[in-house]
């Protein structure tokens, strides 16, 4: 099992060489790859602004990190209809994808939002009493992570309206 890289390629062989399948192609330049383990590795390169970048891997390489969700809690109840969702920072991330759904397989989405450069965004004015699935995925130089895990909520209960005094009268004795 190998890795090669170079000319905006990264290529991987299981087969002691004998064929490569490509599993990084750029315009940016990658100049080294290395592992630690079969699953621990890291390429690094330059992007088209010359900035160093350091790409990780704990799966061998079949995917980059996604983002690890933080908040708004999985499974939680009685949130806010106003969120704020938060998760982490990955390394050398350029960018993220967040999706907010009804239901988990992510058929009806409601919010789809791209080119998130911080690691937070917020909803508003969701309905009461609806359980919603959310997801967050990261954009590098080279490619889209896989999505991260699906967290769940579900929003808490309209307030009830004030109760209407109907007797006594206002300043009856």
């Amino acid at each position: 099992n190998g890795w090669i890289v170079g000319r905006g390629k990264m290529l991987k062989t299981t087969n002691g060489g004998t064929t490569w399948v490509t599993q990084r192609d750029t315009s940016n330049g990658l100049f080294g790859v290395s592992f630690s383990d079969v699953y621990n590795g890291i390429t690094v390169g330059w992007g088209d602004d010359y900035s160093g970048i350091i790409l990780k891997t704990t799966n061998g390489g079949t995917t980059f990190l996604p983002p690890v969700l933080l908040s708004v809690s999985n499974g939680s109840v009685n949130q806010s209809i106003n969120p704020m969702f938060n998760w982490s920072s990955v390394p050398y991330a350029t960018n993220y994808r967040f999706q907010l759904s009804t239901d988990s397989t992510f058929q009806s989405i409601l919010i789809d939002e791209s080119n998130i450069v911080n690691t937070s965004i917020s909803a508003s004015n969701l309905d009461y009493l609806t359980k919603y699935y959310w997801r967050v995925n990261a954009s590098y130089p080279f490619g889209t992570s896989e999505w991260s895990e699906v967290w769940n909520f579900t929003t808490t209960a309209e307030a009830p309206q004030a109760p209407e005094l109907i007797a006594p009268s206002n300043y009856s004795i």
